[in-house]
């Protein structure tokens, strides 16, 4: 259906129009994390991009965490692109909350998975997604 034709019924006060709009205006940049070769560390700066494919293709572990989260007055979502993801014991970012309250089992192959994260706190808490598992 045609973006034209959503509508929605908003009751209440609203606030931060002005600086979701400033949000909305400035497109993000993928970053490309390159390979996570044996046991690394992966800082995600959601100042620079809110894109990221990650390679793990060697066994070890994958420490992740968020750099420069959103401030509380705005949501921030990313997506990791993450090829072999299930051949690493990952070890998450803080304050994830995943369906089921676990971590999803990821794919060993080279078709990737797309995890999505979402904050509407500052990167207090973070909903965890598997979007797509060994995508083609």
């Amino acid at each position: 259906f045609a973006a034209n034709s959503i509508s929605a019924n908003i009751t209440g006060t609203l606030s931060g129009i002005a600086t979701a709009a400033a949000v909305w205006a400035t497109p993000r940049t993928i970053g490309v994390s390159g390979d996570a070769t044996g046991t690394v560390s992966i800082g995600l700066n959601l100042n620079s991009a809110n894109y990221f494919t990650v390679s793990g293709s060697a066994a070890g572990t994958v420490t992740w965490t968020v750099v420069n989260p959103p401030p509380v007055s705005q949501s921030q979502t990313f997506i990791i692109e993450y090829i072999n993801g299930g051949t690493k014991t990952n070890t998450w970012f803080t304050g994830i909350r995943w369906p089921a309250g676990s971590a999803p089992t990821l794919s060993t192959t080279a078709n990737p998975d797309l995890l999505s994260f979402t904050s509407i706190d500052g990167g207090t808490n973070w909903r965890g997604l598997l979007l797509q598992r060994g995508s083609a």
